[in-house]
């Protein structure tokens, strides 16, 4: 379940058929009054109404937290190049010029789609500008779109590594290729077009550990599976 109250019905429609209702009952009943309007009082009859069905445990628990390994985080910062800096700065112009004369759910979704574009500015300008021209030197030495330094993919484990939109392939394939080789020939990538039976030949072969070192995965395909 990721953001919307609708794959709560499907999940508790697979597990325990009618017990929410229809799908268009459950979107009067608890989507709207919860999501649109933020109403309490039906999002508390739907805790009470799935919660016998939901095993739930915090990293708090007494229980397991002596099991939890250590939190790790690593941090890679990385610097835009001039034409990132550019870029960037003409989203956030056009944004800031934008909500000055917008107001409500307009507004709200001027800010989303300059979010969503200075986002593909920092993975790589051909994002935003949708352009073919050469990858190379678009993006500073380091950048996880150019692949790590430090790493080569033909040893060790596999990764695998998460894009926000589909169009997105393009630049990090070309990327992983100018910095791994050969080793990255056989990348693996599913996005939202790849056909079921290929996507279930695609990570049997990257968990079996024979598959490609790289597997891309664009955010809405990759997440949910």
């Amino acid at each position: 379940m990721e953001n919307r109250l609708a794959e709560l019905w499907s999940i508790m429609d697979f597990l325990n058929p009618g017990l929410l209702g229809s799908s268009e009952r459950f979107r009067t009943r608890y989507a709207i009054p919860i999501e649109r309007h933020g109403h309490t009082e039906p999002a508390e009859r739907l805790r009470a109404s799935t919660r016998p069905y939901i095993l739930r445990r915090l990293k708090t628990d007494p229980a397991i937290i002596d099991d939890l390994p250590e939190k790790i985080e690593i941090k890679q910062y990385c610097q835009l190049t001039t034409e990132q800096a550019s870029l960037y700065q003409a989203v956030v112009a056009d944004m800031m010029e934008k909500i000055e004369n917008t107001e409500g759910i307009e507004r709200r979704g001027n800010v989303l789609a300059a979010m969503a574009k200075l986002k593909q500015v920092c993975n790589h300008p051909a994002q935003l500008l949708h352009d073919r021209s050469p990858v190379g030197r678009r993006v500073r030495e380091g950048d996880p779109a150019r692949g790590d330094p430090g790493r080569d993919p033909g040893r060790g484990r596999p990764g695998a590594v998460f894009y926000p939109v589909h169009r997105v392939r393009r630049c990090p394939a070309c990327c992983t290729w100018r910095r791994f080789g050969r080793a990255a020939r056989d990348i693996a990538y599913l996005h939202g077009g790849t056909p079921r039976k290929r996507r279930d030949e695609m990570v049997a072969r990257f968990q079996s550990g024979d598959g490609p070192p790289i597997f891309l995965l664009s955010l809405k395909a990759g997440v949910p599976g």
